[in-house]
């Protein structure tokens, strides 16, 4: 299994303007810090570090937090910086950006900008947005008690959209990630519909809170919202991309502590930003280095990620959080519920649907496109017949 470091999530502050009744970061709330300049250029050449090493291309840098649309200069400073390296060393890098979409400032569009100058149109966002303004004021309230984010978010997101378009940047680089949790399922269909609808962003995923106290009671309403979604992608699209969840056969993990790593502020390694954001006395336990120490990587700790495999939660059909196992149960290879796997054979069985209409219907009209060509074809033989014919008659005259 490909085990080279290509990916970084760089937690460029732990301050963030909104206080989500859910977050996994809520236990490092209490100091906010930043990452300095010359962290985030260690963090950066270290990536380059194992590229080199390895022969790996491209780099990937995603910036994180906290919000990190709170430090525009610095995601600044640090394309500056990758771009030099990547010219130097030959190599490529590519950014993202996750965002709680609710901040758009003169500064981010001079970002924007020279994003745009930098990479052209591989710009790409994720807004982190759980639905409609009811749903998101009150599982992602602002900080500030006298805003209400669902407000923030329109008005950023036309603006984030607006830029797209007037770069025509392709519209799918720009999309959301909302949260269900027990509260926002039952709003889970009218909530894609406002996505499309009032944002304007067709290109949104959801996925659960696992953490969340699920019932069995919650899979019926899950399967009835779904099941409004999915009957309203098959009346308006084939693009089976616009599926707006995740869905697997088998267990799917991810790269964490493989390919991926993350540098908080101060330069420490994780595997990923979800073991970051442990509680103090278990955080520890799960760094991998730190960018200020001549040795980087505890290769010892780093094998139990390299040897992980999927399958040895179970071949049931499921998506697993290897943190969130490992933070509830102690294990990376042991889920803390089964909610996952009910979850996705709901998830499976109306993909199956869904994929099933888009290749009926990409037939039908693959067979009226070949009829219509076969049509035009025969009125263009029969011309030429005619034409032969008169031809044939003018000889015999």
């Amino acid at each position: 299994m490909d085990s080279n470091i290509t990916s970084g999530y760089f937690i460029l502050t732990e301050n963030c303007n909104l206080r989500c009744t859910y977050c996994f970061e809520k236990k490092t709330r209490a100091v906010c810090k930043y990452m300095s300049k010359e962290t985030a250029f260690r963090g950066i050449d270290f990536l380059f570090q194992e590229a080199i090493k390895n022969q790996t291309n491209p780099i990937n840098i995603t910036w994180f937090g906290g919000e990190p649309a709170l430090c525009p200069s610095l995601m600044s400073e640090m394309m500056d910086y990758a771009e030099h390296r990547a010219q130097e060393k030959k190599k490529e890098v590519t950014y993202h950006l996750i965002t709680n979409g609710t901040i758009y400032n003169e500064q981010i569009e001079e970002f924007l900008e020279k994003w745009y100058a930098t990479k052209g149109k591989n710009v790409t966002i994720q807004l982190s947005i759980d639905g409609i303004p009811a749903i998101q004021d009150k599982k992602r309230p602002c900080a500030d008690s006298t805003r209400q984010s669902s407000i923030l978010v329109k008005e950023a997101v036309a603006k984030y959209k607006q830029f797209f378009v007037d770069h025509e940047i392709p519209e799918d680089n720009l999309h959301i990630h909302a949260c269900v949790s027990k509260d926002s399922l039952p709003f889970l269909y009218e909530s894609y519909q406002y996505f499309t609808r009032e944002l304007g962003i067709r290109n949104s995923k959801f996925s659960w809170v696992i953490e969340d106290v699920w019932e069995d009671s919650d899979l019926e309403i899950f399967s009835q919202q779904l099941g409004l979604i999915t009957s309203k992608l098959c009346r308006i699209t084939t693009n089976r991309k616009r599926f707006p969840f995740k869905h697997f056969h088998q267990c799917s993990g991810c790269s964490s502590g493989r390919k991926l790593v993350c540098f908080d502020t101060e330069g420490t390694i994780y595997p990923c930003h979800r073991f970051f954001f442990y509680d103090k006395a278990k955080r520890k336990e799960m760094e991998l280095g730190s960018l200020y120490h001549e040795t980087s990587l505890n290769e010892e700790k780093r094998k139990a990620f390299i040897e992980f495999r999927d399958e040895s939660v179970t071949n049931l059909p499921c998506q697993i959080c290897i943190a969130v196992n490992h933070e509830y149960t102690g294990r990376l290879d042991r889920m803390p519920n089964d909610f996952s796997v009910k979850f996705m054979s709901i998830i499976n069985q109306y993909f199956a649907h869904f994929s099933d209409v888009c290749e009926k219907r990409l037939t039908v009209e693959a067979i009226k496109k070949l009829e219509s060509r076969v049509t035009k074809l025969e009125e263009e033989n029969q011309e030429l017949r005619e034409r032969i014919e008169g031809k044939a008659d003018l000889a015999h005259t």
